[in-house]
């Protein structure tokens, strides 16, 4: 007999599934090529510089035999029949992300959103620089895919309406980094929450991104904002999800999901035609 999985990978330092599927196992390591160069150059070699904030553990789950996941935002018009018979939308007139062109109606957003907090829990990335040591801060928001998946990229960008596409040897980054435009990227994700640790970072950098827009001390702004980053992504020590949390798996952050760290597999089953 033949069983189809779906595997799911994300990084975790917990063994919590989110989805209600196995108990995770553990995958090799992959290292994360993130890049965390943001000009257009790449390392002495001409290769992208890696992110050092980036390499992480990783957790695998299965799903056995599944059908189909729901349409992609991405290639709306593949005939891909759908396993979830019901998309709900939660915001309806109180949507207040702003309107983009390239979405027809508050449903197709909906969508879009749902499958842009799945696609970023499993790509994307928050990160906050400082300019020189001096008390000047960047704040950065960015996906990195392989040069092959730039569709989806651009997909975004043209979506979101904001942001810059960087290209380097093998890979490819969207790219957020205007202080309205990061303001927008925080609005999106309060109203549709992302599930993994991912969420933990983007707390903490809207957290400094609010401070720092607000502060009129710059240096217990300094100070603060440090402190914030140096618990964000490689350096966080507590993976623990604030407490009452409420996990939203609905089917379109599921796809994005996949999209992001899914892969198929079809294996035989010993003793079995």
């Amino acid at each position: 007999m033949l069983s189809v999985f779906v595997l799911l990978s994300y990084d975790a330092s917990s063994n919590k599934s989110l989805v209600g599927v196995a108990k995770p196992r553990d995958s090799k390591n992959i290292s994360d090529t993130s890049d965390a160069s943001y000009s257009t150059q790449g390392g002495p070699s001409g290769s992208p510089k890696k992110d050092p904030e980036s390499n992480k553990p990783n957790k695998s789950y299965e799903i056995e035999n599944s059908n189909s996941l729901a349409k992609s935002p991405v290639y709306p018009h593949t005939p891909t029949p759908s396993l979830f018979q019901h998309i709900t939308t939660t915001l309806g007139d109180k949507f207040s992300v702003r309107h983009y062109s390239s979405l027809n109606n508050t449903t197709d957003r909906n969508n879009f959103y749902q499958w842009f907090s799945g696609f970023t829990d499993s790509e994307g990335c928050f990160l906050i620089h400082r300019a020189n040591k001096g008390r000047s801060f960047q704040f950065i928001f960015k996906i990195t895919l392989h040069k092959d998946d730039e569709a989806v990229l651009q997909y975004i960008k043209r979506t979101l309406d904001m942001g810059q596409i960087h290209h380097f040897s093998t890979l490819v980054t969207f790219f957020v980094s205007k202080r309205e435009h990061i303001a927008e990227i925080l609005e999106i994700f309060s109203n549709y929450p992302l599930n993994t640790k991912k969420h933990l970072d983007f707390s903490d950098f809207k957290k400094a991104f609010k401070l720092y827009m607000s502060s009129s001390s710059k240096t217990e702004l300094t100070k603060d904002i440090e402190m914030i980053k140096s618990g964000m992504n490689r350096g966080r020590t507590n993976f623990d999800m604030p407490a009452g949390y409420e996990y939203k798996i609905t089917p379109y952050w599921l796809l994005g999901f996949v999209e992001g760290d899914g892969s198929f597999h079809i294996a035989k089953k010993k003793g079995t035609d």
